[in-house]
């Protein structure tokens, strides 16, 4: 399999799984305290980590999983996690995935800001285009929504942090 092809497989696999996964948590998290879907969702994720790790022969190296930053993100990514469920209880899976969407391209703008490159009027108009299709292909109602619109929107800042 040529490595394009290869590549666009393995992205639609990882799509399949979040997706099953944003499915179980919303089917479980009516049911359980959000700690235990967290830890359940946890352990998943290591023990398939773990298994993907020992298919390719990849090895931890745990001076730079605890470095400050490493840390630092890991405490970010936690948070992200934590509001990312409460969302996902609250919205639609649909709606959800589309905030997290915005990811990609606000990462690429405070990589911009982080870096001092500028950021042209092109690129807010980029940004400003994204974020107004997001609402209008979600259909937000924003006096009904507003609240876990915002958790999302905090989860999102979060993992681009």
């Amino acid at each position: 399999m040529e490595a394009p092809l290869k590549g666009a497989v393995l992205v639609c696999i990882a799509m399949l799984l979040f997706t099953l996964n944003d499915a179980m948590v919303k089917l479980a998290g009516h049911g359980l305290p959000i700690g235990q879907v967290m830890t359940l969702r946890g352990i998943a994720a290591a023990a398939l980590l773990v298994l993907v790790m020992r298919a390719v022969s990849v090895r931890m190296e745990w001076r730079q999983a605890l470095a400050p930053m490493s840390l630092l993100r890991a405490v970010f990514d936690a948070l992200a996690s934590i509001l990312f469920v409460h969302a996902l209880l609250d919205l639609p899976i649909a709606t959800v995935t589309a905030f997290l969407q915005t990811v990609p391209v606000l990462s690429s703008i405070a990589g911009a800001r982080v870096f001092r490159e500028g950021i042209s009027r092109v690129q807010w108009l980029s940004l400003g285009l994204c974020m107004s299709g997001v609402i209008a292909i979600t259909g937000l109602d924003p006096a009904g929504s507003l609240p876990a619109v915002l958790v999302v929107l905090l989860a999102v800042v979060l993992m681009v942090l």
